[in-house]
């Protein structure tokens, strides 16, 4: 469906559109009436990384999977650290593009362990989901 803009010039200008949008011209003279190809604008969702609950373990035990909620878009990857604010020297890249890392990936554990993952809703920037504390 169609919805006709009051516009008698060569261009348009168009602000705040939060859905994918059509936009055509209709040119008329007093013979005949031709539409132009239509121009679509994309509208992506955002990123959203989500979210997962913490959890506790015994020292020695493997964690339950953690498992992404809420996300929009796709697990790039997964990263772990002994560090909360994930610095590169102590930042471990996991190879895992679902939204589940597998308790038994991650493996005993001894210490605290923070986990999060790296979302994309592309063409949209790239987001990190909560952190999870295990």
């Amino acid at each position: 469906t169609w919805t006709d803009i009051t516009n008698t010039t060569t261009s348009q200008t168009y602000s705040n559109i939060i859905t994918t949008t059509r936009y055509r011209a209709v040119v008329v003279n007093t013979a005949c009436t031709a539409y132009s190809a239509a121009a679509v604008i994309t509208v992506n969702a955002l990123s959203n990384g989500g979210s997962a609950p913490d959890q506790t373990i015994c020292s020695g035990s493997t964690p339950a999977n953690v498992t992404l909620s809420g996300v929009v878009g796709t697990v790039t990857r997964w990263e772990r650290s002994t560090d909360i604010a994930f610095p590169a020297n102590r930042t471990t890249l996991i190879t895992n593009t679902t939204t589940t890392l597998a308790g038994s990936a991650i493996g005993a554990l001894t210490a605290n362990l923070y986990v999060r993952a790296l979302v994309q809703n592309s063409p949209c920037a790239a987001v990190y989901s909560s952190i999870v504390t295990i």
